[in-house]
């Protein structure tokens, strides 16, 4: 799928729409089978959620940039009192503004590292509740979807080679996959029977063509 059609002409183009309606039954089989152990799931999804305590390191760099403003302040006195020159005041201030900008772009980053962490456990907690809740979800949830699928596969081959490019693998966190063929959903209704139209003609002509080739080859002889 990847590569597209020219190295796998059998794959479809499913639009964003089924794949979230397909993810919303999945989300919903998930949370109404009795035999799924939700406490292991749920241990399975937070030990698989990168968590990050970023605190500590926060507050070094905030006391560190505290003091690069501070030393700053002492600069400019200093030039006020002429205790320094200007050549050298210019190239100090220069270097404290990059350590200040410097230090607050690494805090900054920290931060938002933190809140992405905090979110994405939030939302997996959200997840198990309405699983042990055993709560039907009716709208799609893109946050929810990005924090517990793992991987979604378009596509399947059985044991015996038969393609079905309507099946859809969803991968959720914690080792449980489900899937929902979609050749029913009303999206693909008109392209089945188009698909159907053009199957029955490629065989007629094939068939066509086999008999004129046996003509051929009886008038050869």
């Amino acid at each position: 799928m990847k590569k597209g059609i020219d190295t796998c002409p059998d794959c479809i183009a499913i639009d964003e729409s089924v794949l979230e309606e397909a993810f919303q039954k999945c989300f919903n089989t998930v949370a109404n089978v009795n035999s799924i152990n939700v406490e292991s799931f749920a241990r399975d999804c937070l030990s698989k959620t990168k968590i990050i305590d970023n605190t500590r390191e926060i507050k070094r760099l905030e006391s560190e940039c505290s003091d690069l403003i501070r030393e700053k302040g002492n600069l400019m006195s200093h030039k006020m009192k002429e205790i320094i020159s200007e050549d050298d005041f210019n190239a100090k201030y220069i270097e404290y503004q990059k350590n200040i900008f410097k230090v607050q772009e690494e805090i900054n980053k920290l931060k938002d590292e933190q809140k992405q962490s905090n979110e994405s456990i939030n939302r997996i907690n959200k997840f198990l509740d309405s699983i042990k809740a055993q709560e039907a979800v009716d709208k799609f949830n893109r946050d929810v979807f990005q924090s517990v699928i793992e991987k979604v596969i378009i596509g399947s081959v059985d044991e015996e080679g038969n393609k079905n490019p309507y099946l859809i693998t969803y991968k959720f966190i914690g080792d449980i996959e489900v899937k929902e063929d979609v050749k029913t959903y009303p999206q693909f209704a008109r392209r089945i029977v188009m698909l159907e139209r053009k199957n029955e003609h490629r065989e007629k002509r094939l068939s066509k063509m086999e008999k004129l080739s046996d003509m051929l080859k009886n008038r050869m002889w």
